[in-house]
């Protein structure tokens, strides 16, 4: 027997693939014996999967596997046509990557062992000692039998075949995410959405599954429609090609024994009339539906709408490209929902991305690197931590495989290692190699590079997005609306049933208007003011009038308690009239009794507030600029005397001032919380994890950052101002806030608790 503690990698070694492929298929005649026995066997192999000599021992081979390297169609251009050559139809080469990626999946299906093994299980509830077994848990003495984990015993090699696979364990997810290229996209739209659906979602093959076929539903979806259309076209070219027709010598053709007659269409939003086995069939004098009814529905996942698949009850459910699929954390939690039956995970989801796009939507990330909290089957790194699955661009590469679909390792990992090299030496284009890393990434953390001038800190933010992400409650708890005036003039904020910008990058939507996000109410002091200085504000405007345009920059509005140093409010968008977003930040100013101070390049605010004699709501450019030797002079009059020009040095500094207050610890909390752990403006957080520095070379607007910026340095010009407040020694104003600030949460303190992410 093989030590069973001896175990392959993800990728297993194969010693000799050809037992595993059929060749050419024999032309038996439709009516013959020979015909329906050489099916059935087909039938029951692309189900149960097979066994093969593999060198020594026996190896298992998933049903979707043998499918996928039988029976599917892709398109691809071999080694023997010219480079420049157009792909063509081939049937699919059997590599190690498909291997573990048909191993990975049916562990995610819920596999925990096989029928024949009196031995060994990878059931979890031998593992986790529930008491609730299954019989297939005991071996033939009646005792528990050997638990190895799922990963492990599908790769292990045998003496002898062990017969079908088992399913007891409870589903589980899957991501994968890794280089660009090696046949992701087609092993899932073949040998996963196709197989699911050919065979009606079956796991055995019986008379009595082949007299009672079940009926598979699989949800396929995106954030780009065109991505899931382009995965769902490679499924219509493999369904549209299967091997096994038969041309009777008249010209007619019996199509392959397993072609389904179809209705519907696989065009995105599909799920009024999805592609489905369903077909009319003619008996007397009446039309009568006949077929699985097994379906696949296609969907495109939008920020407003995360909840497409909601409403149904996918057995397998796909997300094509997740790196570009926005808030995929909201779209996961109704997936999971979607494949719940009471507390039961009977179905799994697959996230597929590519590396090279993971740095446009963090989500992924985060789901990535933390697998349990989603579910996902998890993977254990050279660096003891445990992810999803990362695919390294070495595995994905056709050029270093040997004559079984292995990797020659070594050779292709060294090809990448001197394409860095040489990257290395290029003086001008100095974001190559980070492209290249991206892309082509050799360890999972590359595919998560940021510039090396981000200085933010990203762990504790990253830590902060999760939360939120999760924490539907916190987003929730803030108050969408608008800054009114009543018929005395005086300012108040009205709710509305209205949706902030928190997306970044920003991809364009309706919503490019915004609204304000008041994340804490107003805090007065005994006499019913706001005191001047407890809040200020921080701004980046622009100029134009227009809002059809999602690629120009937004407008960002901040406002910051200065006592509990945190964040209260923020409006960010894009209105269609300039002054429109110049006029809320102005009433803001007047609601928080705050002087704002703004970035003064541009000249259209300092005009709206003139108009409104409202100067005096401006801050004067903070002399503490100069006292730092970041300005050589302030300006006398005119825009020039107010706000801050801002450049690449007051932009740096006003950026370690944001980093410095992100790390301090937080205002009247315990111990290790720091004003990170409080921020609740999303699209902040998004800005500063991807955040790159003009002399990076890669264009991104953080709107935000820089109405930070205003604010940051503005708060340590006024600390100078309030320096007596915070004297421990004496009664001050501080002492009265603090007192009618706790008064006012006092009756909202359970709330008030949820700001501890």
């Amino acid at each position: 027997m093989i030590d069973p503690e001896k175990i392959e990698s993800i990728f297993p070694v194969i010693k000799n693939r050809n037992n595993f492929l059929i060749g050419e298929f024999p032309t038996y005649h439709p009516e013959s014996l020979d015909y329906l026995e050489f099916w059935k066997s087909i039938k029951k192999r692309c189900i149960e999967g097979m066994w093969a000599k593999d060198g020594e021992y026996y190896r298992y081979c998933p049903g979707n596997l043998f499918f996928y390297a039988n029976l599917g169609t892709i398109l691809h251009r071999p080694k023997h046509l010219p480079k420049t050559a157009p792909k063509i139809k081939i049937r699919p080469d059997l590599r190690d990557f498909e291997w573990a990626f048909a191993y990975n999946w049916i562990c995610a299906r819920g596999f925990s062992g096989f029928e024949l093994d009196d031995e060994y299980t990878c059931c979890e509830d031998v593992n986790l000692h529930t008491g609730k077994y299954d019989a297939s848990c005991f071996n033939s003495k009646g005792e528990l039998k050997k638990y190895i984990p799922q990963l492990q015993y599908i790769r292990k090699l045998w003496e002898g075949p062990k017969g079908k696979p088992l399913y007891k364990n409870e589903a589980k997810n899957l991501m994968l995410l890794g280089a660009r290229g090696g046949g992701k996209s087609w092993f899932t739209a073949v040998a996963i959405i196709l197989h699911e659906f050919l065979f009606d979602g079956a796991r055995e093959y019986t008379d009595e599954t082949i007299k009672y076929p079940g009926s598979a539903e699989i949800f396929v979806g995106s954030g780009l429609a065109g991505k899931s259309s382009e995965l769902l076209a490679k499924v219509q070219l493999a369904f549209e090609n299967l091997p096994g027709q038969y041309i009777y010598s008249d010209g007619k053709i019996k199509p392959s024994p397993l072609y389904k007659h179809t209705s519907g269409s696989l065009k995105p939003n599909n799920l009024n009339s999805p592609f489905r086995h369903e077909y009319k069939k003619k008996i007397g004098n009446d039309w009568k539906l006949y077929g699985t009814k097994s379906k696949i529905l296609h969907g495109v996942f939008t920020m407003e709408n995360p909840e497409v698949a909601a409403g149904n009850r996918p057995g397998t459910i796909v997300i094509e490209e997740v790196a570009l699929t926005p808030n995929i954390t909201a779209i996961h939690g109704s997936n999971t929902a979607a494949q719940l039956v009471d507390s039961t995970k009977f179905g799994s989801s697959l996230y597929i991305g590519t590396a090279g796009n993971i740095y446009k939507i963090i989500e992924s990330e985060i789901i990535f690197k933390d697998p349990h909290s989603f579910d996902m089957l998890s993977f254990t790194n050279d660096d003891n931590t445990e992810t999803c699955w990362f695919v390294p661009a070495y595995f994905t590469n056709n050029d270093f495989k040997d004559e079984n679909g292995n990797t020659k390792q070594e050779e292709a990992y060294n090809y990448y290692v001197e394409r860095r090299n040489k990257l290395k030496k290029d003086k001008i284009n100095k974001s190559a190699l980070d492209y290249e890393m991206l892309n082509y990434p050799l360890i999972y953390t590359e595919m998560f590079v940021r510039s090396g001038d981000n200085r933010f800190p990203i762990s504790e933010l990253r830590h902060t997005y999760s939360i939120l992400s999760t924490r539907k409650d916190l987003l929730d708890s803030s108050i969408k609306g608008f800054f009114e005036i009543d018929e005395k003039g005086n300012v108040y904020y009205k709710q509305e049933d209205v949706e902030p910008v928190r997306e970044f990058p920003f991809r364009g939507n309706e919503n490019i208007n915004g609204c304000g996000e008041m994340f804490e109410p107003v805090v007065k002091n005994a006499n019913g003011d706001v005191p001047l200085y407890t809040y200020i504000g921080g701004f980046d405007p622009v100029d134009d009038d227009g809002n059809y345009n999602y690629k120009n920059s937004l407008q960002s509005f901040f406002v910051f308690n200065t006592i509990t140093r945190r964040i209260v409010f923020e409006y960010t968008g894009r209105t269609r009239l300039v002054e429109e977003f110049y006029e809320q930040v102005r009433r803001a100013a007047l609601y928080y009794n705050a002087i704002i101070c703004y970035e003064n390049q541009k000249k259209g605010f300092y005009g709206y507030m003139t108009k409104m004699n409202s100067l005096h709501l401006l801050a004067d450019t903070p002399e503490i600029l100069k006292d730092n030797g970041l300005i050589s002079s302030i300006g006398m009059i005119g825009n020039k005397s107010k706000g801050i020009h801002s450049n690449i040095r007051t932009n740096s500094w006003g950026i370690d001032l944001q980093i410095s207050w992100m790390l301090e610890q937080a205002y009247n909390k315990e111990e290790g919380i720091r004003n990170v752990d409080l921020i609740r403006s999303v699209g902040y957080i998004k800005e500063c994890l991807l955040y790159a520095p003009p002399n990076s070379g890669k264009r991104v607007n953080t709107d935000r950052i820089s109405s930070m910026n205003m604010l940051m340095i503005f708060a340590e010009e006024i600390n100078k101002i309030t320096t007596n407040l915070r004297n421990p020694d004496k009664k001050s104003e501080i002492d009265i806030f603090k007192q009618h600030y706790d008064k006012a949460f006092g009756k909202k303190r359970s709330k008030i608790n949820l700001y501890r992410l």
